[in-house]
């Protein structure tokens, strides 16, 4: 999709979610990339929160789609639709939670990068990260990832 179809405002709740399915059923996820500055952080910050939503409603949508195939399948009025729905379903969520999981790696990874001596560079000055400072801190032996607490 488009930036400039993106930004329309007027997306209503059918387009959205076939949307979100047909962007998870390309099965193409994200990649890793470094988070450069605190802006590129609060963006991954409000992307973690719209994905969390997203994971919950297709968890939700995916437990009812699997038990209304189950009913059907008891009935004996197997259905194919339900089934493929119940599929489709699980697949867009495994997918987002994937999607999910790098995110949160790459918000992890730019804890670390701060901790580890750059907090003068992060927070009085507003430095962009350069290349050579972009060492994957998750691949590094003996380096304890920062995590969130709950």
């Amino acid at each position: 999709m488009e930036l400039d179809q993106f930004q329309q405002t007027n997306f209503d709740d059918r387009e959205m979610f076939a949307m979100l399915v047909s962007v998870a059923l390309t099965n193409k996820n994200m990649d890793f990339e470094f988070i450069r500055c605190l802006e590129h952080r609060k963006v991954v910050k409000i992307y973690i929160k719209g994905l969390k939503k997203v994971v919950k409603f297709f968890k939700n949508i995916s437990k009812l789609a699997d038990k209304a195939a189950t009913v059907a399948m008891q009935d004996s009025q197997v259905d194919l639709a339900v089934v493929m729905a119940a599929k489709e379903f699980r697949h867009c969520k495994n997918y987002y939670i994937k999607e999910l999981k790098i995110a949160k790696d790459m918000l992890s990874e730019y804890r670390e990068y701060v901790c580890s001596g750059h907090l003068i560079d992060t927070f009085i000055l507003p430095r962009w990260r350069p290349d050579e400072e972009c060492v994957d801190y998750r691949t590094l032996p003996g380096v304890f990832m920062f995590k969130k607490p709950r």
